[in-house]
């Protein structure tokens, strides 16, 4: 489903009082010149008070052929997933419905290409449209995983191969309907058909981390290719066929993923009506409910409920704001940031993947935007992301982060046992707002900041802000920008 950035220099302030929206106060003034709040918002960080781990960000590997073909695709890759980009560690691909296969194994990988297959060459050009979709998907996941080790490679699957379908002569590419599954004749076989996906990628040097059987499965209204679930024949395939499908192909540590909804409030109805015994990792889409709201229409959900099932980690492993024009500013930055930090909030998600990494023309679905002419643009969606991607790594716990105030997401994180912390601040609001960060149960000298807004010239410009006698740290917020502050407990 679902221009290039220019930047100023980074606004905080060291004030003497305590983040709230600014208010006419003609007799205070931040470096800029602009009026500040009387009442600053106190932000209350309890270093003792712990919720879940994070195991990271990530982003799907897609469009596939573009990004393949494009002539910036190493760079992409780059500023994805190296350490001078995003970091991030997790790709999610899509686990194709036309691999050739027989009952024992699946080819993933036409005949007489490979990884590195040009491009540009007669082999490429000599393949069929699912052929360059398959290579494709295959050469993304093995960039991302050879050079850049990207530990969380996930899958995720649209449709069973038309053949084991209720309608099998229903070729449409497209939508697809009510033509699910053939559960009397081929549940065993599409288990079979998803393990052995998963040991040809093994293989071939690619390890899943783990995969979903269905992607969207109450989307009814897809204009991509898509396959209906109900919530109790989603449990019982999961249980009945996948999980023994993958143990008996020696794949007992690749975990599942499910349900995989469009919308949070369509994961928790599911979830009361699936067997999820054998679910290992609760998943969900962060877009408003498709299935109430007009087709494509339904971007960020900006304000997630928390799954039911509070016993298993969970992932948000798509989200987008499909819905909007083409915007690389803070407008769309800031949905971003607001998505990321409900649901890492609210939600108590481990891991959030946003839907695309790139896109070879400009819309709201990818981070980065390149044309093949030309030059690429980094949204202000990819540097928010980056607050949150660069600055919070694998194995950080969320801690508490009080606060009051309209308009404002404070979220902080720690390592387990060293003292490096983050604490990531959204403020959603048009005017800047000032906040003091009251640190309970642990404590800084000082505090680096790194900032994303429209005034922003560099991605996560950074600065340092010092603390105050009392070893509080007193900040002010620009207008509709994210700030990482990174530290260490001392």
């Amino acid at each position: 489903m679902r221009t290039t950035v220019r930047i100023s220099s980074l606004i905080l302030l060291v004030a003497l009082a305590s983040c709230s929206k600014n208010s006419v106060a003609p007799n205070r003034l931040n470096a800029s010149g602009n009026s500040l709040a009387t009442s600053p918002t106190v932000v209350t960080l309890t270093w003792g008070t712990t919720y879940q781990t994070v195991t990271g960000f990530g982003c799907f590997a897609g469009r596939d052929t573009q990004w393949f073909t494009s002539p910036y695709r190493d760079t992409l890759l780059s500023n994805l997933f190296g350490n001078s980009g995003l970091g991030l560690n997790i790709i999610r691909g899509e686990l194709e419905y036309t691999y050739p296969y027989t009952a024992s194994s699946v080819t993933i990988l036409p005949t007489g290409t490979s990884a590195g297959t040009s491009p540009t060459s007669n082999t490429w050009e000599g393949l069929t449209l699912h052929q360059k979709q398959n290579l494709s998907v295959y050469w993304l996941l093995s960039q991302a995983t050879s050079l850049y080790h990207v530990p969380y490679v996930i899958g995720s699957a649209w449709s069973p191969p038309l053949a084991m379908r209720v309608n099998p002569s229903d070729s449409t590419p497209g939508f697809l309907g009510y033509n699910t599954l053939n559960f009397n004749t081929s549940s065993s076989s599409y288990a079979n058909y998803l393990a052995g996906i998963v040991s040809s990628f093994k293989s071939a040097g690619v390890n899943f981390y783990g995969i979903s059987p269905a992607n969207e499965p109450e989307n009814i209204v897809a204009t991509w290719t898509n396959c209906p679930w109900s919530a109790s024949h989603l449990g019982q395939f999961i249980t009945n066929n996948l999980r023994p499908a993958l143990n008996s192909a020696g794949l007992n540590t690749v975990k599942i993923l499910s349900p995989e909804n469009a919308a949070w409030t369509t994961t928790n109805s599911y979830l009361g009506s699936m067997d999820c015994s054998n679910v290992d990792i609760i998943a969900s889409h962060g877009y408003v409910n498709p299935v109430s709201a007009a087709l494509g229409s339904s971007g960020f959900d900006l304000s997630p409920t928390a799954p039911s099932v509070t016993s298993k980690p969970v992932w948000m492993t798509e989200a987008c704001d499909d819905a909007g024009t083409a915007d690389a500013t803070m407008t769309e930055g800031i949905k971003l940031a607001t998505s990321i930090s409900n649901t890492l909030t609210t939600c108590n998600a481990n891991s959030y993947v946003f839907w695309l990494g790139m896109l070879n023309y400009s819309n709201n679905e990818g981070m980065l935007w390149a044309p093949a002419s030309g030059p690429i643009t980094y949204t202000k969606d990819y540097d928010v992301m980056g607050n949150f991607s660069r600055f919070i790594p694998n194995g950080y716990v969320r801690f508490a982060a009080a606060q009051s105030g309209a308009d404002l997401y404070i979220s902080a994180f720690k390592h387990p046992s060293n003292g490096k912390f983050t604490i990531v601040a959204v403020n959603a609001s048009t005017s800047a707002q000032s906040c003091t960060f009251n640190l309970s149960g642990f404590g800084a000298t000082s505090l680096t900041a790194y900032l994303t807004s429209d005034a922003s010239s560099a991605h996560w410009a950074s600065s340092s802000v010092a603390a105050n006698s009392d070893g509080t740290f007193s900040v002010t917020l620009p207008a509709s920008s994210v700030v990482t502050y990174t530290g260490v407990n001392q």
